[in-house]
């Protein structure tokens, strides 16, 4: 028997999921994202993101660097399954992976020959959890091009 509490949650996931179908399900690609990661990995635009804001579906927070986004891990649990399901995973992980393989060759560059190197630097390490996690599956499907 599930408790009321996850009932209620349950059917609030649910009903976010179809409203906002296909978005919600591939912002679970990481565990944080900024907006601009958001926008190119699965076409959310900042009124999709305020929508799943306003349903407790996704969090945000804001610093001097930007915002930054996600899912509590039940919420992005569920929506993993819901995007398995539906046969998106695959690709949107890989648009995870090459978004962030294109942030990384970015910031080598960034930070090898630039003034802003601190700022990089920052960036870099605000995406701690997505470049391993786009690496790691990039890996694990024999990429080699976007593991490289």
């Amino acid at each position: 028997m599930v408790a009321p509490i996850g009932e209620a949650l349950s059917d609030r996931v649910i009903a976010a999921t179809h409203e906002l179908r296909p978005r919600i399900r591939h912002l679970t690609s990481t565990s944080t994202q900024a907006y601009e990661a958001a926008e190119q990995i699965c076409g959310a635009d900042a009124d999709t993101l305020q929508s799943l804001l306003d349903k407790n579906l996704l969090e945000r927070r804001d610093s001097e660097r930007g915002s930054r986004y996600w899912m509590l891990e039940t919420i992005r649990d569920y929506a993993l399954e819901r995007l398995a399901e539906g046969g998106e995973e695959e690709e949107t992980r890989r648009r995870h992976a090459e978004h962030f393989a294109a942030f990384a060759e970015s910031a080598e560059v960034a930070v090898l020959h630039s003034e802003g190197q601190a700022a990089w630097v920052e960036r870099v390490e605000a995406e701690h959890d997505n470049l391993p996690g786009a690496l790691a599956w990039s890996h694990g499907v024999g990429d080699v091009q976007l593991e490289l």
